[in-house]
């Protein structure tokens, strides 16, 4: 019997491209950008735990790690919080690494199978749109080796979802008008539906499929697929 998610794709095998999400859909990061905003918190004396890092992200609007950081150091209630900047700097000290050190980033694994990709991309134009700075996610194409697979993408720079620009933007690299969207926030899923665009949530590693997907069907998710994403094979049948 085929899973509830892999029928509801089916339905969808009309789009005209997929538009993937980065962290948590393509790439694991549990253990780096996860883990830097921990850290950074834990350097300016503030006790956040990744439940707090997951009730920030369930509720939308914090799809910028380094602001988030910020925010979770402040609501501990730390005196003399540091500035947006001195967080950014420290985050970005424990994820690229520092005097030869290597950083958090290296704990980044791939999610979906890479034959997966490849039979969807020779089927499918593929795109990204990540909350990611450009460069952060040229690391990731090139270190992973799947800058083939993608036709376009949108980053931080082109906007934060849940506002649907960077989506819009990347169906405008690609000249599409429907597609769906993969992401495994509700940031993810609301600017999909924003866009005009079929929404479907992902899980991301270490999450529980019962407390994930209400949250995202809530925020416009048809479907929700499993970590790694093999539901994806419902578009090459």
């Amino acid at each position: 019997r085929r899973p509830a998610a892999f029928t509801a794709l089916q339905q969808h095998r009309s789009v005209e491209c997929i538009l993937f999400d980065v962290d948590g859909v393509i790439v694991d990061v549990s253990k780096s950008f996860r883990q830097a905003i921990l850290d950074t918190a834990a350097h300016f004396g503030a006790a956040v735990t990744p439940q707090d890092i997951h009730n920030a992200k369930a509720k939308g609007g914090a799809n910028n790690d380094w602001k988030l950081t910020h925010t979770l150091i402040v609501d501990k209630g730390v005196k003399d919080p540091p500035t947006l900047e001195k967080v950014t700097e420290k985050f970005e000290e424990l994820y690229q690494g520092v005097g030869g050190l290597a950083g958090l980033k290296s704990t980044e694994r791939l999610l979906p199978a890479r034959p997966l990709l490849a039979q969807l991309a020779s089927k499918y134009p593929l795109g990204i749109v990540t909350g990611r700075p450009l460069k952060d996610l040229d690391f990731a194409l090139d270190h992973f080796g799947i800058r083939e697979f993608f036709k376009a993408s949108g980053t931080m720079e082109d906007g934060v979802k849940p506002d649907p620009a960077p989506v819009t933007c990347v169906l405008g690299k690609m000249g599409c008008k429907t597609g769906v969207l993969l992401g495994d926030t509700v940031d993810d899923c609301r600017a999909a539906v924003a866009a005009g665009i079929v929404a479907v949530g992902v899980l991301a590693p270490g999450h529980k499929r019962e407390v994930d997907t209400p949250t995202l069907e809530e925020a416009g998710a048809c479907a929700v697929l499993s970590e790694g994403m093999a539901e994806l094979q419902a578009f090459l049948e």
